[in-house]
């Protein structure tokens, strides 16, 4: 069973509970053209980026751009909920990898286009890609467990 443990640290090296509160888990991801639609196109090079595990978000969303750059076209759209009030999103298919950890990328045809890229990341993992993972939340020792 492929483990990824993430672990939070202070400047020391020491776990750290209070960064694991101020920065979330962050992991590596590889947003590439769902497999599906791969065959079909000529697709742009994936992008990668930082991605924060949102256990607070329904579905998985990326920034707006990266569709752009992958030259893939809405397969959809979707009223999501958003800490402004609502709005509506563009859905992608898409694939998602996370480069040096050993967990399986996850195809998803549903993730929606938003505005992260001020925020410094690429995508935002919620619950649908979780859902495939086993996700446990150590707060006092700084440690996030996604085992698949």
């Amino acid at each position: 069973m492929p483990i990824h443990n993430h672990i939070v640290r202070d400047a020391h090296g020491r776990p750290d509970a209070a960064g694991l509160i101020a920065r979330g888990v962050l992991l590596s991801v590889e947003i590439g053209v769902h497999p599906s639609l791969a065959k079909k196109a000529t697709p742009g090079p994936p992008v990668f980026g930082k991605a924060l595990v949102d256990t607070g978000a329904t579905s998985t969303a990326i920034d707006r751009n990266v569709p752009q750059r992958l030259g893939l076209s809405p397969a959809g759209a979707r009223d999501i909920l958003t800490p402004n009030g609502r709005a509506t999103a563009q859905l992608y298919a898409v694939e998602l990898r996370f480069p040096g950890i050993d967990l399986p990328s996850v195809p998803s045809t549903q993730v929606a286009g938003v505005t992260l890229a001020e925020l410094g990341l690429v995508a935002l993992i919620g619950r649908d890609v979780l859902s495939r993972f086993v996700v446990t939340y150590n707060g006092p020792l700084g440690l996030v467990t996604l085992a698949h």
